[in-house]
């Protein structure tokens, strides 16, 4: 079964990355995210759940907690805190900021996301907090998994270790024409190879001579070198918040958000294609 995974809009750090664990990435500005995100919420034992992570740039820390009654996702309280003990959604000057630069609070975007998952088990992304809806699909599909296997307590989503096996994420065709093909193996817990490339009529963007020669006459560094350093790094780093490759920012971007989702789903050990949108467009 295909599936789609979405994409942060915001060039922000986000709780995800590549280690033997998960902890940050950044997103690309541009990325389309997917509508809606529908959560499996059946066979769920009852209990509390929580998702933390680890601190970001702003050092604010995930805190997620579900309630899980009869069987069924009774409660959601999303949000976050900082060493303080000072709650996201209660922080006046960050939620003020927020919606006078994207229209919604932190504070209104939490409330949102945790209402629809308890009543409809599924969740549009929220205008405006793509970012904070985002964490929040991560987090619940992180939390349901615990609630199956009844693992009640406190799990680092940060620190979630990555399951073996070979991850692919597709997008569709570019307005060059230009599809793309992410091909992530996991070995160990560890990235072991990393083959992201562009394909037009069945043939790889970085094996076309006159495209990497035009852009490499441009911008001093050809895609197939540029590609060539991101794998590299990505599985060197084992992190997937990689350097952007001089001359190469949109190529690194889209590496970036991509190489994020397939992370996650290592996480989860869900070796379904991922339908990923066109970043860029």
């Amino acid at each position: 079964m295909k599936k789609s995974l979405l994409k942060s809009t915001m060039l922000l750090a986000a709780v995800l990355s590549l280690g033997t664990s998960l902890s940050s990435v950044v997103l690309a500005e541009d990325a389309k995210p997917a509508a809606t995100t529908t959560f499996e919420v059946k066979d769920l034992k009852d209990g509390e759940y929580t998702a933390v992570s680890d601190a970001d740039e702003r050092g604010w820390k995930l805190h997620h907690t579900i309630v899980v009654k009869d069987g069924k996702v009774a409660s959601s309280n999303y949000d976050y805190v900082n060493d303080k003990g000072e709650k996201k959604s209660e922080n006046a000057e960050y939620n003020d900021k927020m919606k006078e630069k994207t229209k919604v609070s932190a504070a209104e975007a939490m409330k949102k996301l945790d209402e629809s998952l308890v009543k409809d088990g599924k969740a549009d992304v929220v205008t405006g907090a793509s970012h904070t809806s985002e964490v929040f699909f991560f987090s619940t599909k992180v939390l349901l998994k615990q609630a199956k296997e009844g693992k009640t307590g406190e799990v680092n989503i940060s620190k979630l270790p990555l399951q073996d096996g070979e991850y692919t994420l597709e997008a569709p065709a570019d307005q060059r024409g230009w599809t793309t093909k992410f091909v992530l193996t996991v070995k160990d817990g560890k990235v072991e190879k990393a083959d992201y490339d562009m394909y037009k009529d069945g043939k790889r963007k970085s094996e076309d001579a006159d495209y990497n020669k035009m852009m490499a006459d441009k911008t001093k560094v050809s895609y197939a070198d540029a590609v060539k350093q991101l794998n590299e790094a990505l599985v060197k780093s084992s992190n997937a918040n990689v350097d952007v490759v001089t001359g190469a920012t949109n190529t690194t971007n889209a590496f970036k958000t991509y190489a994020k989702q397939l992370l996650e789903a290592a996480a989860l050990g869900e070796k379904e294609v991922i339908k990923a949108a066109v970043v860029g467009e």
